[in-house]
């Protein structure tokens, strides 16, 4: 499913889902809540007259509370008898006057019976009751009450009655009255405006979603097109993300990309160019020499053999850079950690490399003031060493010298190679520890290699958490260092 459709419908459904919400509340619990809001606003109002029944203040107070707030007020004192105050505040809706009051021939009379039965009613519900009234108590007609308050389509008459002893003991007894008016009418009134509203939400929702599907989805289907053209191998092309951050940062990302994978692809045509020359001349001069001896037999000297046998070297050391960048990027080659004396086997080492160079005319030298010891693995920090020496002694020049030396300082040590050579100009240096990448262009034999020595250098310092750089200058020769922990 497309981005677009989706977010269309996401926000059809959020749309659906809040006019869902608005019709549920307007239809099953707007009575409700109203009801709730009603009957709590007469709790609240009725405990501030009673909490005023002892003071002097109650009449007035109790006055000014049921006029604002339209409830009739009635209070009995039932040890004594009497009726201690009645406000009548509904304009002659008031159904709590035509319960507790009995006309008779000369006027009214409080009807004791119906009091009785309200005092009844509050004691047995904890001291106060809220009730729905069914008959009104006029002409001596027997009270009929319920505590049922339910939805109705006409005025709901509720008395509210609570008992409480006053500061001198006396049985008291509260009644309140209150209309609470249908909402047949206003709930009607508000489900035709819902209606207008849900069609105003539900175009509003279309334009606001193909605005949103456009705004968020354009730039995506623009990087889309344009990695169309980067798979058939475009790398010029350009991703511009925009509207949002994540698709600038998206467009910004391929583009890094991009760039990423057309340095790849030229490495890949210099790699196959590079192999391909280094692999073929060593195929030709061996191929060539054993072809000369097999027809030849006076051809078969040493001085042969042991070209045929350079040559094979030099293929064996171009697959074994292969192999070993190939592990070493790939995240599978092994360390095996161990604490030894790097100085002990540098020594080793170049000993041994010089005894390999020396009737050639090369000299390596190594200089250091103390032995130290780091924790690596030595197998592989012996190939860094091995790589730096070949880099080294390939372009020394002339002077056919190589020196080593070993510097620590503030817990590290810092190995450095130097030749005295022809150097690096500054352009390449930045790129010299890229896979495949060969300063020397001319093609010397004393210069070729497969392009992955100084990479491996950096991939295994590097998994070593060490340091790794070059300092070299056209005409001064070149310094390769690393640096470890002591």
């Amino acid at each position: 499913m497309k981005l677009r459709v989706r977010i269309n419908l996401f926000l059809f459904l959020f749309v659906f889902i809040i006019i869902g919400i608005l019709w549920l509340f307007q239809s099953v619990f707007l009575d409700k809540i109203y009801m709730n809001l009603k009957t709590k606003e007469l709790y609240e109002n009725t405990d501030l007259i009673m909490d005023n029944i002892d003071s002097e203040s109650f009449k007035s107070q109790t006055m000014k509370i049921s006029t604002e707030h339209k409830i009739c007020v009635f209070v009995y004192n039932n040890t004594t008898g009497k009726e201690i105050y009645t406000c009548e505040a509904l304009e002659g809706k008031c159904d709590l006057h035509k319960i507790v009051y009995t006309r008779q021939i000369m006027g009214f009379e409080i009807n004791s019976d119906n009091i009785k039965s309200l005092t009844d009613y509050a004691r047995q519900n904890g001291s106060s009751v809220l009730l729905k009234v069914t008959s009104k108590g006029i002409d001596g007609i027997k009270l009929e009450l319920s505590t049922e308050l339910s939805r109705s389509d006409s005025e709901q008459s509720v008395i509210l009655a609570k008992t409480l002893k006053n500061s001198e003991g006396d049985d008291l007894i509260f009644l309140f009255n209150c209309v609470i008016s249908p909402l047949v009418t206003t709930v009607n009134t508000l489900n035709t405006i819902l209606v207008y509203i849900s069609l105003i939400l539900i175009v509003l929702a279309t334009l606001f979603s193909l605005g949103i599907a456009y705004f968020i989805s354009k730039p995506i289907s623009d990087i889309n097109n344009s990695a169309k053209e980067l798979a058939k191998g475009n790398y010029n092309v350009n991703f511009e993300g925009s509207g949002f951050s994540e698709a600038v940062e998206l467009g910004n990302t391929l583009n890094y990309a991009s760039k990423e994978l057309s340095k790849v692809d030229r490495l890949k045509t210099e790699l196959i160019s590079n192999i391909s020359h280094d692999l073929r001349t060593p195929i030709t001069m061996i191929a060539g020499y054993a072809e000369m001896m097999c027809d030849m037999p006076d051809e078969m000297t040493a001085e042969n053999l042991q070209i045929i046998i350079d040559e094979s070297q030099r293929m064996k050391s171009l697959v074994n850079d292969v192999l070993d960048i190939s592990k070493l990027q790939s995240g599978n080659a092994e360390f095996k950690m161990e604490r030894f004396s790097l100085t002990e086997r540098i020594e080793s080492e170049i000993t041994r490399y010089n005894k390999l160079r020396c009737r050639e005319g090369y000299f390596i030298s190594f200089d250091y003031d103390t032995p130290v010891y780091v924790t690596g693995d030595s197998t592989r920090l012996v190939q860094v060493l091995y790589n730096l020496l070949n880099n080294a002694v390939a372009h020394s020049g002339e002077s056919k010298l190589v020196r080593v030396t070993q510097s620590a300082n503030q817990g590290r040590v810092r190995i450095s190679v130097t030749d005295f050579g022809e150097g690096i100009s500054p352009e390449h240096l930045p790129l010299i520890w890229d896979r495949y990448y060969k300063v020397d262009k001319s093609g010397k034999r004393t210069s070729m290699g497969s392009g992955l020595g100084l990479s491996i250098v950096k991939t295994v310092i590097e998994a070593h958490k060490g340091r790794c750089g070059v300092e070299s200058s056209l005409g001064g020769g070149s310094t390769f260092w690393f640096e470890l922990d002591l």
